[in-house]
């Protein structure tokens, strides 16, 4: 059984963070900043599952990563479109993510700026 582990993106401080624990009542998270918990009011977050793959290099991929496989050509972007590279929902998520040249780049909080030049191209 896959074990539920999130993170969150805050949209007003643009940061990533490692979910403690979520009340699915009120539809708040908490995580540690500055090693106190802290609890962002819910609209603020963006919440990512993982989806139980890793990368090669043991990174966790997460939903939103950006991810490239080199089985598929240079960067895994050779004829495809970039958007089979952005890490959908969870349900969608399947076996080329487990490959052992998959590779999280970025995700598309933290890089947008990764799949916007790719798109570009």
């Amino acid at each position: 059984m896959l074990e539920l582990q999130c993170r969150a993106w805050l949209k007003s401080q643009k940061k990533m963070v490692s979910v403690v624990s979520i009340n699915f009542v009120t539809g708040f998270i908490t995580y540690i900043d500055e090693g106190a918990l802290a609890t962002p009011p819910p609209d603020d977050v963006v919440l990512m599952q993982y989806t139980g793959f890793k990368d090669k290099n043991k990174v966790k991929i997460f939903e939103g990563d950006i991810v490239i496989n080199s089985d598929l050509g240079i960067d895994g972007y050779k004829d495809r479109d970039l958007s089979d590279n952005i890490v959908p929902d969870i349900r969608f998520c399947n076996e080329w993510l487990s490959s052992c040249e998959t590779k999280v780049i970025g995700n598309i909080y933290k890089n947008p700026e990764l799949y916007e030049d790719k798109k570009k191209k």
